[in-house]
C-alpha cells in the first residue's frame, strides 16, 4: 500500500505537536498552583513596626513599603498563575482536540488506502 507523503508527514506533525501541547497542559496545571516559590515578607514588615527599628523611622518606612509591594507583587503573580491555569490550559485543551480530529482524520485516510488496496488485490 503506497501513502501519500504528505500526508504522513501531517501525521507525523499532529502527533508530535499534540505531545508538546500535553506537555505544556501538564507544565501549567502543575506550574499555576505552586505557591512555595514566592517571596514573602510578612515578618519583615512586622519586624519593621516595632520600635526601636534598627535602621530609624526612615528605614522602617522603607522595609515596610518594600515588605508591602512583595505582597502586591505575589498576590498578582498568584492571581495570574491562576488565570493561567484556567485559560490557558483550558485553550491548550481545546487545541488538543483540533490535533485529535486532525489525526483522525489522517487514520481515515489511510485505513481508507489499506481497504482500496485489500479490495483491488482480491
Amino acid at each position: 500500500c503506497v501513502l501519500d507523503d504528505q500526508c504522513m508527514a501531517n501525521k507525523t506533525r499532529v502527533m508530535n505537536c499534540e505531545d508538546a501541547v500535553d506537555s505544556a497542559i501538564l507544565l501549567y496545571s502543575v506550574w499555576s498552583g505552586r505557591k512555595t516559590d514566592m517571596l514573602r515578607l510578612p515578618s519583615l514588615a512586622v519586624w519593621s513596626t516595632k520600635h526601636p527599628f534598627v535602621g530609624g523611622e526612615t528605614a522602617a518606612d522603607a522595609v515596610l513599603t518594600a515588605a508591602t509591594q512583595q505582597v502586591n507583587l505575589t498576590k498578582l503573580l498568584l492571581d495570574w498563575r491562576s488565570g493561567m491555569s484556567q485559560g490557558g490550559v483550558g485553550s491548550l485543551k481545546a487545541a488538543k482536540k483540533i490535533l485529535r480530529e486532525a489525526n483522525l482524520l489522517c487514520n481515515e485516510y489511510i485505513e481508507a488506502a489499506i481497504l482500496e488496496k485489500a479490495a483491488v488485490e482480491k
